[in-house]
């Protein structure tokens, strides 16, 4: 097919159902990919050692470790981060969908899948372009893990500002949007014992999350304008909806502010 490097790649296939995983490794190995199968998530981590993928295909219910659990160890891990990953699911829940590529999933195929749809993903991926493309995104997430990129220091006595997201309109998942600019805007900022909260997008969702095992507390949320993107993630704002936390919603605020 065309686009396929002649060197031999090397492409993990992690279904529990063998007919399934015996099919995709026959065709991709008629193609001239070199395969391996595991029956279940905890095989795939340890073939993984063994084998060394470039690319894997990956179930997502998988015995022993969930398919979705796989994904996040190995791009949580600086040595796995750089294999692909193919979600090959019958879940096509729209959840399931954006969380695979919140994790950092390369493509999601749902099964049932013809040959031809399984091969066109598999040499896209290992194609000069989205390998380019797909290494320099890897690069830059694994600069920022690694302190490569420019961490300022903070100093923590006149207060912390984070962004927890910055985006207009809608959120947007992907792997390129992983390091920032998913989620709409929710600014957070700490001074003292004061937590204040600029706008209600997407973000503070995350930001809600990381409150929870700090306990009860008081918050102070406000809203700069009532636009979508700035009000749409505060049903999603945990401690909104548990007793003890204190949340003090004001209106948008005034230009005079």
């Amino acid at each position: 097919m065309a686009g396929a490097s002649k060197r031999t790649h090397r492409v993990l296939i992690a279904d529990d159902v063998d007919v399934l995983s015996e099919l995709m490794a026959t065709v991709l190995e008629a193609d001239g990919f070199k395969t391996e199968r595991a029956k279940d998530g905890e095989e795939c981590l340890e073939m993984v050692k063994t084998f060394q993928p470039e690319l894997i295909l990956l179930d997502l219910m998988m015995p022993k470790i969930h398919g979705l659990d796989v994904l996040k160890q190995l791009k949580s891990k600086k040595e796995t981060r750089h294999i692909g990953v193919v979600i090959c699911s019958t879940k096509t829940f729209k959840t399931e969908i954006q969380q695979v590529y919140e994790y950092g999933a390369y493509e999601f195929l749902a099964k049932p899948f013809k040959e031809q749809d399984l091969l066109k993903i598999v040499h896209q991926y290992f194609s000069h372009e989205s390998e380019n493309a797909d290494k320099e995104g890897v690069k830059h997430i694994q600069q920022a893990m690694d302190g490569e990129v420019f961490h300022p220091h903070l100093e923590n006595e006149m207060g912390a500002l984070r962004f927890w997201g910055t985006r207009g309109s809608i959120p947007t998942t992907g792997p390129r949007f992983v390091r920032h600019g998913g989620n709409t805007t929710c600014v957070d900022l700490t001074y003292k014992n004061e937590r204040i909260i600029f706008d209600a997008g997407s973000g503070i969702r995350d930001l809600g999350l990381s409150l929870l095992p700090a306990g009860p507390q008081t918050l102070h949320i406000f809203i700069t304008h009532k636009h979508w993107d700035h009000i749409q993630g505060f049903p999603f704002f945990l401690p909104a909806f548990i007793p003890g936390i204190s949340n003090c919603m004001l209106p948008p605020l005034s230009t005079k502010i």
